[in-house]
């Protein structure tokens, strides 16, 4: 405990600061150092001195220390002394509660809420109801709407006597002039309908519900729907509830639009929170209703709780176990028609919100159901829809499902729904970019030759795209498409893109080269640090691999090589002198990256070794730097531009420490113990041509017509020039 001069001095120093001091953060600082200046004062002080100051000035204090003391008020009961001497701290309190700042009057009552749980029935009445009493006395409105809030903590310590009082008081207040003290009474109806006597409940709160519900005002009578919930739970299968939920079939169609909103977006908990089955049927019909109203707003909330809605229903049938399930007959007969009509609204923002709780249907219906309507819904629209947004949404959600269905059937319908988004999307880069993770979606399901006819120029058209942003994720995933087609044809189909960016008179494009290279080479795709592990498992039985493993050290011996020749080490050299540029996927990719990290490109399958043109990734990329990325970087690095020199650099010091890595993992005694297993045929093959049957057709470069649909310049039977899209022309200029 501090002196008494001592504790004298801070007490000085604590009304200096909060009546002279001019800073306020320092006065706030001061403030929250008063229970440690209580505590050194003792109880009589900040009784009779700390405390009186407090209720003397409060009223000039600025509205941050007001905030302040009315959370430090919540410890200063055992600090006057106990409840007995704390009447001063409601006295203060009560000024807070009448303060012109909201924030403070609601911190006050959170405070006059915190005390009150420690009260018995006569300490509560003894300091909250003089309170409550001395605020709805008061003319200012906000003085009401305070103290209505304390009514439901305090009510069930009251007396039988004073009870009444109360609702008296409650009803009188919901009848208020002032429309802000009838939407806090409203509000505080919530709450106090879960605490009030049954009896009470039917014989006065159904009355104070129906005034509510005819309140004048809208921003009252949206309250409504609310207090209905709450008196259906507590009166369960009553006759009463039934009137009660009327009022919320009349809301559905109120004059007023923000109600009728309300009811749109409480709909799907409504289901959740009236649990009994007779209503269940009532709230598909109002689902329903409103998913036809006039005003776009609503429907928007409807689409927006489609899943939620059916979700909640779902539960609500398997709540009741002596009833049978009959949750996706319902979906089908009652949701599916909302959803195809909801499809097809005049209204994009509807449409797009309903795009959204489409895919999440997955987890709450069988997976026959879902592809029986869902799927069939999804190709439909894809059909249908000419908002680009939109269409990229379904679009997204569609192929999201290769997983666990089989739309092989449909994808001349995605083709033409990515080529439509693509030439759509002018303005709209992020839209291009979104849509690049339906490549890898599509790879899952459809051939590789399938692929290359119909989807491959469609993905150079986004790996040659007019925005950096788009240009820099397409290149990500070519290590995916390399991985799930092959090496061999992806170094037919997809590196003399590549190539030909690189020649590209656009320095900005001849980045695109090095970042595919970069990206093929040490992909952020790989899940694993050790390159070799998985051939330690395959090796011993099974020869192709045995035989891919010795290809793989004999091109990394020629790799190694062609990088201690003069020129590359030259270029090597140059790297500790230069800073590189750097280039956070995350930036680009955002929130897809996960989804990519999902395919590790490293890892080994039995298929890699099954037929002719079938190479492990490891041993294709190591071919592609040896037959082509070095000749390519090595060109790039006497670019005139300085920026793709000091890229090719970087680029290059990530395949010398990818290949630095091979060597190490190569140097394993398992690794040589299992070379040793080659046949010397099969070695002296191998020495004289390491890339084995490694040798790619010519496949001739198809170019993307990248025309925007809706570009009016061009007449009936016009063929553009370009094949790179002119959405922003920044890049294409420079």
């Amino acid at each position: 405990m501090m002196s008494e001069d001592s504790s004298q001095q801070d007490f000085d120093l604590f009304k200096q600061a909060l009546t002279d001091e001019e800073d306020l953060d320092v006065q706030i600082v001061i403030i929250q150092k008063l229970e440690s200046l209580a505590k050194s004062i003792g109880e009589k002080l900040t009784r009779e001195e700390l405390l009186r100051f407090i209720k003397r000035h409060c009223i000039e204090f600025h509205n941050q220390i007001l905030l302040h003391l009315a959370v430090q008020l919540r410890s200063f009961i055992p600090l006057v002394g106990g409840v007995g001497q704390s009447k001063i701290i409601f006295d203060i309190l009560e000024k807070l509660c009448i303060s012109d700042e909201n924030v403070v009057r609601e911190k006050a009552v959170e405070t006059l809420i915190f005390l009150q749980q420690y009260f018995d029935t006569s300490q509560t009445e003894e300091f909250i109801l003089p309170i409550i009493d001395a605020l709805i006395k008061d003319d200012w409105f906000a003085s009401k709407c305070s103290a209505v809030t304390l009514f439901s903590p305090i009510y069930p310590k009251l007396t039988e006597e004073k009870k009444p009082e109360l609702r008296n008081i409650f009803i009188n207040l919901i009848q208020d002039d002032s429309p802000m003290v009838r939407k806090a009474t409203a509000t505080a109806c919530i709450s106090f309908v879960e605490v009030v006597e049954d009896d009470f409940l039917r014989s006065e709160f159904i009355l104070i519900f129906q005034d509510i519900a005819q309140d004048p005002l809208d921003l009252v009578r949206i309250i409504a729907i609310d207090i209905a919930v709450a008196l259906i739970k507590r009166l369960g299968q009553d006759g009463l509830a039934e009137c009660v939920f009327k009022t919320i079939e009349a809301a559905c169609d109120d004059s007023s639009w923000k109600i009728r909103q309300h009811l749109a977006n409480s709909l799907a908990s409504l289901q959740q929170k009236i649990p009994h089955p007779k209503y269940r049927g009532k709230l598909i019909a109002l689902f329903q209703r409103m998913s036809c109203d006039f005003d776009d707003e609503v429907r928007i909330f409807i689409a927006t709780n489609v899943f939620a809605h059916c979700d909640n229903l779902r539960e609500s049938y398997r709540s009741q176990i002596h009833q049978d399930d009959n949750f996706e007959p319902v979906f089908e007969t009652s949701f599916m028609p909302v959803i195809e009509r909801l499809a097809l609204d005049e209204n994009e923002s509807v449409r797009l919100a309903l795009s959204s709780n489409i895919l999440p249907l997955r987890e709450i219906l069988s997976e026959e159901c879902f592809k029986k309507n869902v799927v069939s819904f999804l190709l439909e629209v894809l059909n249908l829809e000419n908002s680009t947004a939109v269409h990229t949404k379904f679009l997204l959600v569609l192929t999201s499902l290769s997983d666990s269905v089989n739309f092989s059937e449909s994808l001349g319908a995605i083709r033409n729904a990515i080529n439509t988004v693509i030439k759509r999307s002018k303005s709209n880069w992020r839209t291009r970019r979104s849509i690049l993770i339906t490549f890898t979606d599509v790879a899952k399901v459809c051939t590789a030759e399938y692929f290359a006819d119909n989807f491959k120029t469609l993905y150079a058209a986004l790996l040659s795209d007019s925005v950096f942003a788009v240009r820099r994720s397409a290149s990500l995933i070519l290590p995916i498409l390399a991985k799930h087609y092959g090496m061999k044809w992806a170094s037919e189909h997809l590196i003399p893109y590549l190539t030909d960016l690189a020649q590209d008179s656009r320095y900005l494009y001849r980045f695109v080269a090095l970042f595919g290279i970069a990206d093929l080479v040490n992909s952020p795709l790989r899940q694993q640090n050790v390159l070799l592990s998985n051939f330690q498992t395959i090796v011993p039985d099974n020869k192709n691999a045995l035989l891919s493993l010795a290809r793989i050290n004999r091109m990394n011996d020629l790799i190694q090589k062609k990088l201690n020749e003069e020129n590359f080490l030259s270029i090597i050299k140059f790297q500790e002198e230069t800073s590189t540029l750097e280039s956070n996927c995350d930036i680009y990719v955002e929130n897809d990256l996960d989804k990519l990290k999902q395919t590790d490109v490293f890892s080994l399958e039995e298929g890699d070794f099954t037929g002719k043109d079938s190479y492990p990734y490891l041993e294709g990329v190591l071919y592609l730097i040896l037959a082509k990325f070095l000749p390519l970087v090595e060109t790039l690095f006497y670019d005139l531009t300085e920026n793709i020199e000091i890229k090719a650099i970087s680029t290059l010091g990530e395949i010398t420490k990818f290949v630095n890595k091979i060597t190490k993992e190569l140097s394993e005694e398992w690794v040589q113990e299992s070379l040793k297993k080659v046949e010397k045929e099969d070695m002296l093959r191998i020495e004289e041509e390491p890339s084995g049957d490694f040798k790619e057709s010519n496949v001739p470069i198809d170019t993307f017509d990248a025309t925007p649909m809706d570009d009016p310049s061009l007449k009936e039977g016009d063929v553009p020039d370009n094949n790179i899209p002119k959405d922003l022309e920044d890049d294409n200029k420079k």
